[in-house]
């Protein structure tokens, strides 16, 4: 963007400012203008690269003309004669606006210099600790209090959003829980007719029913009471209810099914109607988030890659005949992982694990009228790893959860909605919040938002009134720091800290190694053997099977999943044939893929007989045997799909002694992958080492050389004709390499990453492949432009990221870069030829978070792509 347009996006920001101000005095309106335009000036004179994104960023911390404007108003109103105005998004001082911008409840740590701005202090949301693997949320306001599902935990938290709220928060500790009678509560729902939460146990395929009555924050008295549930599928993760119909669709992601459920003879003070089977209507594979339009009896489900808008009004608790026709299908982003009506709008917002929000017109794509389901919803662009998502309809505001970067987005509603789609071009302001947020809930009676931290074991408290698409002097600029043990827990590799130890001279002691510590909590046979599981006491969750063990014919024996690998597994000695066992430890019940493998790849071998899966502490726990000895398997590979997520391990083993533990003398893995997504055909380049893993904890992973982009990013298809890119794409961002002139090219049609990823770069006239995407969030590539290389590339996550290049331990020149489609392009020319830089180690770093990767090169071939031969990376 030129520097024109860049000033003419100032000089609107100030007439805003100065409209707001008209009913001041002019001298007092010229004074606060220029007070704020002068520290303006600062600030855009700190910006290293001055873009639009940036600068209207900057123009967002300052605050908005009108709420400024405001305040102004207000301070003069009550006679305030000190005003030093403070900008709240920015927490940054701006000298006289402070006292004005308090009297609306900013509260700042920034202090912006000539330099730019320099943090005081971090502000973090309060937070709630609740138990382990919470997931779901729902609000009752008739007993103000949010229940919380605690995946390990086998219960539901219950949060007095009296006192524990935007504006108060001594509430926030000591929470209060319930258990759920049954394993692994995932997706929870209230029906306001019934007083009746229900709440869905992925691990026992069940859904318990439970009085909000006499289970609230405040009156507790029923909770210990024993509940009645109901059997559904086998896989269960979410519901929502239809408070018109009385009616609780279960979604079941195993088999695509929604169970349907007569909210009025099915309740907590009504079980004699429950059913034993009931009725089902098929939505299809992954089904999982689930939401409803009371409106028109819509029932809006998220597949893999589609949206399921099944007809409520013969599908519901009265009516059946109409459960067995097919959904219409809208296509949206892959893995949809949230879905929220807005009323307002009569916009369905569905947002996906690729980091998009699909925009839906709810009024046209319904059970009653379908002319307006789109082949090709509108997205906007929101952070990585999108999952839930909740409408606060007073600040026109959705709150969008980014599990893979730990924000929260803000998506304004009146701007970006089914009949506005203006707003939708642009990245939405995003939040720090804690670790693997997913599920958000809001309550409008105290104007607080409530995010789900997965990983962090908490539920933020968000001030939505000052914390929203419009106005950002309530938001965070920190993330909270991780409670809990569920990021502690450490790695499998050949001597884990567990107990016993995985080591073979410390497997296979008395049975009152384990036992006289734990409790038990499974137990079976296998190949003529017997086996009990046993979990420690005192801890929840993975931890607890991890400090735990494995008891078989009276032998103990280490079980150590945990950080940084979910899914590990252990092989045993049993004589003729091999036992394998693990835990993997994401919530919910996996499936499993066992095959033999191969020391150092990922490719899968002759498939193994798959292991029993039953989940034990909210995680599953696995067992089988093997057809031939245990000492007939040097590696094995692993592939575990969990509700909403895949692993992928490849382990080496080395000799065997009977009734012991097989040492594993190789351990890399891939995990947090997309549901399903494996990739196969790639190496670590150091399948030796047994301590550390290829990857690490969040997408870890090696380099694929040959992602499925376009061109794909191999010698042989790079350094095509330009032409054969920009006829069906649009450039989005340009400069110059030492003179030369690039320009980046998003495909049209699509949005964010991966239209950059389906475009490519150009430079002297060639086009060239661009190869972000899973596994690899921050992949770059290498040109051999003769007699200088060029390397570039692009960081999917969100956010602006400085690059720093080495090779050999040699700083190389700090890369040049551009945040464009919701992530950071960078470019830059080597100092000698491509041919001299057997490998590279990049490094890409915002204020929070860092991404890792070193890869291997082969030979050059003059205007193509260095082929990629290794790597890896951690993120």
């Amino acid at each position: 963007m030129t520097s024109e347009a860049l000033n003419a996006i100032v000089d609107e920001y100030f007439h805003r400012l100065d409209v707001g101000l008209s009913r001041l005095s002019p001298s007092r309106r010229g004074e606060l203008i220029d007070e704020i335009a002068e520290h303006v000036r600062e600030a855009r004179a700190g910006l290293t690269d001055e873009t639009e994104v940036s600068l209207r960023d900057l123009l967002d911390r300052v605050g908005r003309p009108e709420d400024i404007a405001a305040a102004a108003r207000a301070d003069d109103t009550h006679g305030h004669t000190d005003r030093r105005y403070l900008s709240r998004p920015l927490v940054v001082r701006l000298g006289m606006l402070a006292v004005v911008l308090a009297v609306i409840g900013s509260v700042l740590g920034v202090v912006l210099g000539g330099g730019g701005a320099t943090p005081t202090s971090a502000v973090v949301a309060p937070t709630a600790a609740v138990g382990g693997f919470p997931t779901g949320i729902v609000f009752d306001p008739s007993t103000h209090t949010a229940y919380v599902a605690d995946g390990e935990a086998n219960s539901l938290s219950m949060i007095n959003t009296r006192t524990c709220n935007a504006a108060q928060t001594t509430g926030c500790h000591g929470i209060k829980s319930a258990p759920t009678a049954g394993q692994d509560p995932i997706g929870v729902g209230i029906d306001d007719q019934t007083h009746t939460l229900y709440a869905v146990n992925g691990g026992s395929g069940s859904v318990a029913m439970i009085d909000t009555r006499s289970c609230n924050a405040a009156d507790s008295s029923g909770c210990s009471r024993t509940r009645a549930t109901i059997a559904v599928g086998g896989g269960p993760e979410f519901l929502a209810v239809n408070q018109r119909t009385n009616t609780i669709y279960v979604a079941d992601t195993n088999s695509g099914a929604v169970s349907v459920i007569d909210g009025k003879r099915c309740n907590a003070s009504e079980t004699t109607a429950c059913p034993s089977n009931p009725a089902s209507v098929m939505a299809g594979a992954g089904a999982f988030p689930i939401a409803v339009d009371d409106s028109n009896n819509t029932v809006y489900v998220g597949t893999n890659d589609a949206v399921a808008v099944i007809d409520g009004r013969n599908c519901d608790a009265s009516v059946v005949n109409g459960c067995s026709s097919s959904p219409v299908m809208v296509p949206v982003g892959s893995n949809p992982a949230g879905i929220a009506v807005d009323p307002t709008t009569d916009t369905v917002f569905v947002s996906s694990e690729n980091g998009t929000v699909s925009i839906i017109d709810g009024k046209r794509c319904n059970a009653s009228e379908s002319s307006g389901c789109p082949k090709h919803p509108t997205s906007v662009t929101v952070g990585s790893d999108a999952r839930g998502d909740a409408v606060d309809a007073a600040v026109h505001t959705l709150y969008v959860t980014n599990a893979g970067s730990n924000t929260v987005s803000l998506l304004d509603t009146s701007k970006c909605n089914a009949s506005a789609t203006g707003g939708c071009s642009s990245v939405p302001r995003a939040i720090p919040v804690g670790r693997s947020p997913r599920r958000v809930v809001v309550d409008p009676t105290t104007q607080t938002a409530y995010v789900v931290n997965v990983l962090g074991n908490t539920v933020s408290v968000i001030d939505a009134a000052t914390c929203n698409a419009a106005a950002s002097q309530g938001c965070p600029t920190a993330s909270a720091a991780p409670v809990g043990a569920a990021e502690a827990s450490p790695g499998a590799v050949a001597d884990s800290n567990c107990s016993p130890t995985t080591a073979a001279s410390d497997s296979g002691g008395p049975a009152t190694e384990i036992t006289r510590s734990s409790t038990e909590v499974a137990r079976g046979t296998v190949a003529g053997h017997t086996w009990s599981l046993w979990s420690k006491k005192g801890e929840t969750g993975a931890r607890a099977l991890e400090d735990g063990g494995l008891v078989l014919d009276n032998r103990s024996y280490g079980l150590c999943p945990g950080y940084p690998n979910p899914a590990e597994l252990e092989m045993l000695d049993a004589g003729s044939r091999g036992i394998v066992y693990g835990v993997v430890g994401y919530p919910g019940r996996a499936k499993l893929y066992l095959s033999v493998g191969t020391v150092g790849s990922f490719q899968t071998g002759k498939a193994l007989p798959s292991p029993e899966v039953r989940v034990v502490n909210g995680v599953s726990f696995f067992l089988g045997s093997l057809p031939k000895s245990a000492c007939d398997y040097g590696a094995l590979e692993l592939n575990s799909t969990s509700p909403g997520v895949s692993a992928e391990h490849n382990l080496g083993f080395g000799s065997c002694v009977t009734n012991e533990i097989v040492p594993i003398t190789a351990s890399q893995g891939i995990w947090q992958l997309p549901q399903g997504h494996f990739p196969t055909g790639f190496g670590s380049g150091s399948a030796g080492s047994s301590s550390a893993p290829a990857g690490r904890a969040g997408n870890g992973g090696v380099a694929n050389t040959n992602d499925d982009c376009s061109p794909q990013a191999t010698s042989s298809q790079s350094g095509m004709h330009v032409a054969q890119l920009t006829a069906g794409s649009t450039e989005v961002a340009s400069g110059t390499i030492e003179g030369t002139p690039w320009s980046l090219w998003a495909a049209n049609g699509q949005s964010g990453v991966v239209a950059v990823e389906q475009g490519g770069f150009v430079v002297n006239g060639r086009w060239y492949g661009m190869c972000p995407g899973a596994p690899n969030p921050a992949e770059f590539e290498m040109i051999d432009a003769s007699p200088m290389g060029i390397v570039y590339g692009y960081v999917a996550n969100p956010g602006s990221y400085s690059i720093a290049l080495r090779s050999s331990g040699q700083a190389l020149p700090v890369a040049s870069t551009t945040e464009v489609n919701g992530g950071t392009f960078f470019v830059d020319l080597l100092t000698g030829s491509a041919c001299s830089y057997p490998s590279l180690d990049l490094t890409a770093t915002t204020s929070s978070v860092s991404d890792q990767h070193h890869f291997d090169f082969g030979a050059c071939a003059a205007d193509q792509l260095v082929q990629t031969t290794g790597g890896y990376g951690s993120w």
